[in-house]
């Protein structure tokens, strides 16, 4: 979704605009760490707004997730609801403010988000937003089990005969050596 943010300009400074906007966005093809999380449409509402010459865009995005566990790989399904916040800014500011190509990257340089010829790309946006916000370790109870690293079962359904102490083999020379005493 684009968002032309220039008619939001018009009327001087002292003027309060916005443009309020809803979407439902596709990310089903998005993937992070290697799965796409969002399998569902990802519902998006907020506002872009003008107030004494500074643009910001807020939403809250609702959306249904689905990651793998960390450690048994059972699908977990969990609802949530974000918001987001941003300070936009044209990108011609960004040379005003000594960002030039041949210059390193100012550090407060994430303070902003930067459009082109007054259009928010609202998609990308919110893309960014999500994938920054994932949970990188998922688990589908804090009590998970995993699998078994021998024989692969899952150990929150059945247990196996495995031996659950395995030596680390980076000391196998310290135990021969242990051993030889």
């Amino acid at each position: 979704m684009l968002i032309n943010v220039k008619q939001l300009e018009t009327g001087g400074f002292s003027r309060e605009k916005s443009l309020d906007f809803a979407e439902s966005l596709d990310m089903s093809g998005v993937k992070q760490w290697g799965y796409a999380p969002f399998q569902q449409p990802v519902r998006v509402q907020g506002s872009v707004a003008s107030h004494l010459g500074i643009l910001t865009v807020a939403y809250t995005a609702e959306y249904q997730r689905e990651d793998p566990c960390a450690r048994c790989l059972e699908p977990v399904r969990t609802e949530e609801s974000r918001q987001f916040s941003h300070i936009l800014m044209d990108s011609a500011h960004r040379d005003i403010h000594g960002d030039r190509e041949d210059e390193p990257p100012d550090e407060d340089d994430d303070a902003y988000i930067y459009i082109d010829d007054g259009v928010l790309h609202l998609d990308e946006l919110v893309i960014a937003d999500l994938l920054l916000d994932l949970e990188r370790v998922v688990l589908c109870k804090p009590d998970c089990q995993g699998l078994c690293p021998q024989c692969g079962i899952n150990r929150n359904e059945t247990t196996c005969a495995c031996s659950t102490r395995e030596p680390d083999p980076r000391f196998a020379a310290l135990r021969e050596h242990l051993e030889q005493s």
